[in-house]
């Protein structure tokens, strides 16, 4: 007979956003939340413009975190 082997992967699929791109808001435009509301957290994006940033610590934050990959896009894809 015919033998069949499976395994099973998660699935790599991505969104289209940009890790650089995303840092490059986030070092920029990260007080006005351009960096949350690019990755899809409108949420967060809509705090952090309306706090300028937490007043700064946010903003260094998210620099922190999307700068070493830790945050991604918001529907789980990986970046391009």
């Amino acid at each position: 007979g015919k033998r069949t082997f499976s395994k099973l992967l998660p699935c790599n699929w991505t969104s289209g956003r940009s890790w650089l791109v995303a840092f490059i808001f986030s070092v920029t435009l990260g007080g006005l939340g351009l960096d949350r509301f690019y990755l899809g957290y409108w949420e967060e994006g809509l705090g952090k413009l309306f706090s300028f940033g937490g007043l700064g610590v946010w903003t260094l934050i998210d620099v922190v975190l999307i700068g070493t990959g830790f945050i991604g896009p918001s529907d789980g894809s990986l970046y391009v």
